[in-house]
């Protein structure tokens, strides 16, 4: 795992109807493409969200069959975030994953716990 610093200087401002999910997608996209990451709802075995990483936050929920090159975590509200591979994501998700029910389909799939003290040191003692 390695924690990466938002480094790229004058981000575009965030629009203000995006939620914390997207917020971190924007800034990541800008950081990795010089590109803010906008709004996508792209099925995840059509590929990664920016340059073939799937983008994650707390409360994300998940799919079966991502297809893409690894993961990226981070949170609206810090200047970091985290790439992991496909091995690190799963074990994050052991820890801070619960299964949800889709709000239209009733169908049960894997969600991201909240944001929490215990979820940040977690990831920080793994970099």
């Amino acid at each position: 795992m390695k924690m990466n610093t938002f480094a790229r200087p004058n981000c575009p401002e965030c629009p203000n109807n995006y939620n914390r999910g997207e917020q971190v997608e924007w800034r990541v996209g800008y950081e990795l493409t010089g590109q803010p990451g906008e709004r996508n709802n792209k099925p995840g075995a059509d590929g990664g969200d920016v340059l073939g990483w799937q983008v994650k936050s707390p409360k994300a929920s998940m799919v079966e069959n991502d297809n893409c090159d690894g993961y990226i975590f981070g949170f609206a509200d810090a200047d970091y975030f985290f790439e992991m591979n496909k091995t690190e994501f799963e074990e994050f998700l052991t820890q801070f994953s619960y299964i949800d029910r889709d709000s239209k389909t009733g169908k049960a799939k894997v969600r991201i716990k909240n944001d929490s003290s215990k979820m940040r040191k977690w990831l920080m003692a793994r970099v």
